[in-house]
């Protein structure tokens, strides 16, 4: 999953509770491999396959839950 600022926030977590490991990239990550692929559209739809593609080939660090006094206080200081 790519970081968008705090929107991607909450499906990480939903995905987390039902089980499901992923990983959160920052989006430069993303359109750099996007680069690496000589992808020249940009839609959802190529975005989601392209992230799905980097994710089976690269070992990416996989999202670790914040205690939750820290995603208080994550929300407490926007």
């Amino acid at each position: 999953m790519e970081a968008t600022d705090v929107y991607h926030e909450e499906a990480t977590y939903f995905l987390a509770d039902l089980g499901y490991k992923l990983s959160v990239i920052q989006p430069t990550k993303g359109k750099q491999y996007a680069k690496s692929l000589d992808e020249k559209n940009k839609t959802d739809k190529i975005d989601a396959a392209m992230l799905a593609r980097m994710g089976l080939e690269r070992e990416l660090s996989l999202w670790n839950r914040p205690s939750g006094g820290l995603r208080i206080l994550k929300r407490l200081s926007r």
